[in-house]
């Protein structure tokens, strides 16, 4: 009984390992994505800030806040 314990466990742990790869590489892709991304459309968001700053400023207030308040509620 001990022996299939220390196996189950053994398998366990395989598994946990496999798992965090898996989970790294997948971190990694969409890392990479977001970064081009925001890479493709920076032109296009700093004409859009440039266009109506007041719009973007209110954008950013708002966000900035919301954020806030989720962060202090932790």
């Amino acid at each position: 009984a001990m022996q299939a314990a220390e196996e189950v466990a053994d398998r366990a742990m395989l598994l946990a390992e496999e798992a965090a790869r898996e989970a790294k590489v997948k971190a990694i892709e969409y890392s990479e994505d977001a970064q081009e991304w925001a890479e493709d459309n920076a032109d296009e968001l700093r004409a859009q800030v440039r266009a109506q700053p007041l719009t973007s400023l209110l954008i950013a207030g708002g966000i900035g806040a919301f954020l806030g308040a989720i962060l202090l509620r932790r």
